[in-house]
């Protein structure tokens, strides 16, 4: 064969091999909020190509429908998902350039479920909840031992088959590389994305989100950090949801007979020591009075960053402000809101605690870390803390709803990184006035 035919055939052999050459993501899948008729779907590309997204329900022969992506910062894909129906279980393919980007992993979810006014009973359901996700990275780590670890704790969470997940804060942690600017801030949000354990947790769980300091700026910030509109931007970017309001991450959202109210403890917090010293602020507090009062669910779940039950003055929690945290409680009687049950993180160890009161009992789970490091709670004297209830390792919670509407129930359970059980605590729903 002459020269010319060898440079032929090598250029088939080039054109066939660019073809096949597998298109990849830098990052994600990720399914975001869900709602009973969308879904978000959120990626991270490594090229400029535009993303497209097919999607159809699981049932074989179904239609198919396709949409574009939204092109967000730093490679940020996010997908609407609209035409779905209620209680549905959906896949998603996605494509660049029209070629088909393998799954790694299962790509489905399901919608919320359409209950009320068509059957008697509440659907039952689970969720899975967690806080302090850390993911090592020596460049920019301190000295010493990994704060990161357990990060096998993904897989333990899809083995349950919850629902949804709900991020309790400090889902990434800014490191002081990161804080002083967009490129460290975003790249953060990136590098803790990208681990590798939890592709697979990411790719087929809705997820809903709240932050806490570390995710919002540098350790205790407050509403003083200069550059917290970049994190809240990043935040938002790689929580896809579909109703964050003008400023800040608060809002609520239903599943079920139940209702998440998703507070936000860092963009209003002042700090300590400055006069009438807030971390809901004005606005928050009104709101969230007026959500609880003309919210119908029969279980109201009070999502927060810091906990506000602990009676020691520790962190940043509701005790080192008792005039607010009184403010709140009170609220909750005079206004007759029954069925409140508080979730929150931070902490860096689990427990549960309850506060004994005229018209029912208050509940907070604390579930912390999922794989930062740990924090020793026996140090402290937290006198609501049910005996038994605190676990100090990595751990994440379930939490099922479940049972005809005359007799439902609430089911914790605190389950280590290997996915055993810890504790668990069974409450009926008369006995929080549900």
């Amino acid at each position: 064969m002459n020269r010319s035919g060898l440079f032929f055939l090598s250029g088939l052999l080039w054109i066939g091999l660019c073809h096949c050459t597998e298109v990849r993501l830098q990052s994600g899948p990720m399914v975001g909020a869900v709602a009973m008729r969308s879904a978000w779907i959120w990626a991270r590309s490594q090229s400029n190509q535009p993303l497209t997204l097919r999607y159809f329900p699981a049932k074989e022969s179904s239609p198919v429908r396709e949409t574009v992506g939204l092109q967000r910062t730093d490679g940020v894909v996010h997908f609407e998902l609209t035409h779905l129906e209620p209680g549905e279980s959906y896949e998603y393919r996605l494509l660049q350039n029209g070629q088909e980007i393998r799954p790694e992993h299962q790509q489905r979810f399901t919608t919320k479920p359409l209950w009320k006014y068509r059957q008697n009973d509440p659907p039952d359901f689970s969720f899975a909840l967690g806080s302090c996700h850390y993911v090592n990275e020596e460049p920019y780590d301190r000295k010493g031992r990994p704060f990161g670890a357990g990060y096998e704790i993904f897989s333990s969470i899809s083995n349950e088959k919850p629902d949804f997940f709900l991020w309790m804060g400090d889902n990434v942690y800014l490191r002081e590389a990161d804080w002083d600017s967009r490129h460290g801030i975003y790249a953060r949000y990136a590098h803790t994305r990208d681990l590798r354990e939890s592709r697979a947790f990411f790719a087929a769980l809705p997820q809903f989100a709240i932050w806490d300091d570390h995710d919002f700026g540098p350790n205790n910030a407050s509403r003083s950090f200069t550059l917290s509109r970049l994190t809240e931007a990043a935040f938002k970017e790689y929580w896809p949801d579909f109703n964050y309001p003008g400023l800040g991450i608060y809002r609520s959202f239903a599943w079920g007979d139940a209702e998440f109210f998703l507070l936000d403890n860092r963009t209003f917090r002042t700090p300590g020591s400055v006069r009438g010293a807030t971390i809901l602020g004005e606005g928050q507090k009104a709101w969230l009075r007026e959500a609880l009062t003309e919210s119908s669910a029969r279980f109201k779940f009070i999502v927060l960053g810091g906990q506000l039950l602990n009676s020691e003055a520790v962190f940043e929690n509701y005790a080192t402000l008792p005039g607010e945290r009184t403010e709140i409680l009170q609220m909750l009687q005079e206004q007759r809101i029954r069925g409140v049950i508080v979730l929150s993180g931070d902490r860096h160890h689990s427990e549960i605690s309850r506060l004994e009161r005229d018209d029912y009992p208050l509940y907070e789970f604390t579930v912390s870390p999922l794989t930062a490091g740990t924090f020793a709670g026996s140090r402290e004297n937290n006198r609501y803390r049910l005996p038994g209830s605190l676990f100090q390792d990595r751990a994440f919670g379930v939490i099922e709803l479940k049972g005809p509407a005359d007799r439902r129930i609430i089911e914790f359970r605190l389950k280590d990184s290997s996915g055993k059980t810890q504790n668990s605590l069974t409450i009926k729903a008369k006995d929080i006035g549900g």
